[in-house]
C-alpha cells in the first residue's frame, strides 16, 4: 500500500526538477488521487442507492483525473497544473449546484490554497485564489434558484455532508502536511547551514586569532617601547581581531628610530600587507643600513613595490599590479643631543611644546606604486625638555559618532590633545580612549587606530 501511495505520488516526479517543484507536484499527485477516490466512493453510492443521474459525470471526471496524471507523466507541468484546478473547480461547483444543501462548496476552502502551492508563478496563484474565491461566491448566489438534480432523503442529505466535510478535512490535512513538511525540511537545512556557518566561522575566528599571534610577534612590545623613551604610551585598536595600522621600533646606538603605520585595508588583508611593510623597515634599517628617514621611506617604498610587481615588468603585468601600502609617520630620535629627524607619508607629526601645538606635514605620496614618485623629504628638529610628540594614523580622526554621527576630525583631535598635554602620559592615553570610546557610542569602529605619544 506504501508502495502504491508513492508510486501515485511520485508521477512526474523526476530528478532533473528542483526539490520546490517535486514537493509541489507530490502534493497535486496526492490530491488529485483523493479526488479519484472521492469520485468513485461517489459512483459506488449512487450505483447503491439506485440513483442514476451522475453516473456518467462522475465517469468523465474520472477520466479528467487521470488525463492530469497523463499531463505529469508526460512534462506537461503548467498544462498538468491548470488543468487539476480547473478539473477539481468543476467537480465541486457541479455537485454543489445538483446536491442542494450536501455541503459540497466547504470543499473550495482547501482547493483556494491549492493554487498557492502548486504554481510557483506568483500571478497564477493570486489569479487562481480570486478565481476560487469568486466561483464560491457565485455558487452560492444562484445555488437557491436552481432545482438540483439528485433529490435525497435526509438521512442521504446527511451521508453527502458527512462525506463533504471528511474529504474537506483529508485534502486539508495534506496540504497541512505539505507545509509541515516543507517548514520542518527548512528548518532543518537552516539548522544544518547554521551549524556549518558556526564551524566555519570557529575555525576562520581560530586562523585569525593565530595570525593576530603572529602580527603582535613582529610588534615591539608596548613595554620596550616605553621603555626607551621618559614617558610613552601606545593606544592601539584594531578594527578587526588583527589590524593593517601597526607601530614599529629599532635601537642603532643612541637613535632610536620609531614609527606609527597605516597600511591599505584593515582586518587580514590589511595584516598581510603590514607585514610586509613591517619588513621593509626592518631591511631598509637593517641590511641596507640606511639612516636617513627620507632615504628609508625611498628603499622601503623600492621594496614594497617590487613585492607586489612582478620581475617581467610587462605591460598587462603592471597594470594589474597591487597597489597597496602605506602612510607612515618615521622618526629618528638621537637621544643624546634631543634631534629629530623626521619623515612622512601622508601622515603627519604633531608636537606639542608649552601650550602650542607644531604641526609638521608629510610628504603627499603613499609608501607604494603611485604616477609620480618623488624622493621623500627629511625635516630635522630640535627637541626640547617636556615636548610630547604624537604619531597616529587616520583611524581616530575619521571615527565617525556624535550626536550627529558625522566624523571625530582632526580639528577636534588637536583640540583634545591641547586640553591634555600637561597631563602624565598615561592619563593621556586614559583620555584620549575615553573620549574615543564616547564618541563612538554604539556605532562600529570604522578603521584600525593607532595613536602614540612620547615625552620627552
Amino acid at each position: 500500500m506504501k508502495n502504491c501511495w508513492n508510486f501515485i505520488s511520485d508521477i512526474g516526479c523526476y530528478p532533473d526538477l528542483n526539490v520546490a517543484e517535486q514537493r509541489r507536484i507530490r502534493l497535486m499527485n496526492r490530491l488529485n488521487f483523493i479526488t479519484a477516490i472521492v469520485l468513485v466512493i461517489y459512483l459506488i453510492v449512487e450505483i447503491l442507492i439506485k440513483v442514476y443521474v451522475f453516473i456518467p459525470f462522475l465517469i468523465v471526471m474520472i477520466g479528467l483525473v487521470h488525463v492530469t496524471f497523463f499531463l505529469l507523466y508526460n512534462r506537461y507541468y503548467r498544462t498538468a497544473k491548470n488543468f487539476a484546478v480547473l478539473v477539481i473547480a468543476s467537480c465541486i461547483s457541479f455537485f454543489t449546484l445538483n446536491t442542494g444543501d450536501a455541503m459540497s462548496e466547504v470543499l473550495f476552502i482547501p482547493l483556494s490554497v491549492m493554487p498557492l502551492i502548486v504554481f510557483g508563478n506568483r500571478r497564477m496563484s493570486v489569479f487562481y485564489l480570486f478565481f476560487i474565491m469568486a466561483l464560491s461566491v457565485a455558487l452560492r448566489t444562484v445555488q437557491p434558484y436552481i432545482d438540483p438534480l439528485l433529490k435525497l432523503s435526509q438521512e442521504e442529505f446527511y451521508f453527502f455532508r458527512v462525506m463533504n466535510l471528511i474529504n474537506g478535512i483529508v485534502i486539508t490535512y495534506f496540504i497541512t502536511y505539505y507545509f509541515k513538511k516543507a517548514n520542518e525540511s527548512y528548518e532543518s537545512k537552516l539548522l544544518h547551514m547554521n551549524e556549518l556557518v558556526s564551524e566555519k566561522n570557529k575555525a576562520i575566528t581560530d586562523s585569525i586569532n593565530y595570525a593576530k599571534h603572529i602580527q603582535n610577534a613582529i610588534l615591539p612590545s608596548q613595554q620596550f617601547f616605553r621603555d626607551q623613551f621618559r614617558e610613552a604610551f601606545i593606544l592601539y585598536k584594531p578594527k578587526d581581531i588583527v589590524a593593517g595600522d601597526f607601530y614599529w621600533m629599532y635601537l642603532s646606538g643612541d637613535h632610536i628610530y620609531f614609527a606609527a603605520a597605516d597600511c591599505t585595508g584593515h582586518g587580514v588583508p590589511g595584516a598581510m600587507v603590514s607585514v610586509i611593510c613591517s619588513n621593509a623597515l626592518n631591511r631598509a634599517v637593517k641590511e641596507f643600513g640606511i639612516t636617513d628617514t627620507g632615504k628609508i621611506l625611498d628603499k622601503v617604498r623600492e621594496l614594497v613595490v617590487a613585492t607586489f610587481v612582478h620581475e617581467d615588468n610587462s605591460p598587462e603585468t603592471l597594470e594589474n599590479a597591487v597597489k597597496d601600502g602605506m602612510d607612515i609617520s618615521l622618526c629618528c630620535l638621537n637621544k643624546k643631543t634631543n634631534e629629530l629627524s623626521w619623515s612622512g607619508a601622508n601622515n603627519p607629526l604633531w608636537i606639542m611644546r608649552n601650550s602650542s601645538l607644531l604641526e609638521y606635514k608629510p610628504d603627499k605620496q603613499p609608501i607604494g606604486k603611485t604616477d609620480s614618485p618623488k624622493p621623500f623629504s627629511t625635516q630635522h628638529i630640535r627637541l626640547e625638555k617636556d615636548d610630547r610628540l604624537f604619531l597616529f594614523t587616520d583611524g581616530y580622526a575619521d571615527q565617525f559618532g556624535g550626536e550627529k554621527g558625522k566624523k571625530f576630525k582632526y580639528s577636534q583631535f588637536k583640540e583634545l590633545l591641547g586640553r591634555i598635554g600637561n597631563k602624565p602620559v598615561q592619563e593621556q592615553m586614559q583620555a584620549v580612549d575615553t573620549e574615543l570610546e564616547a564618541w563612538k557610542g554604539n556605532l562600529e569602529q570604522v578603521d584600525d587606530i593607532l595613536v602614540i605619544g612620547i615625552r620627552i
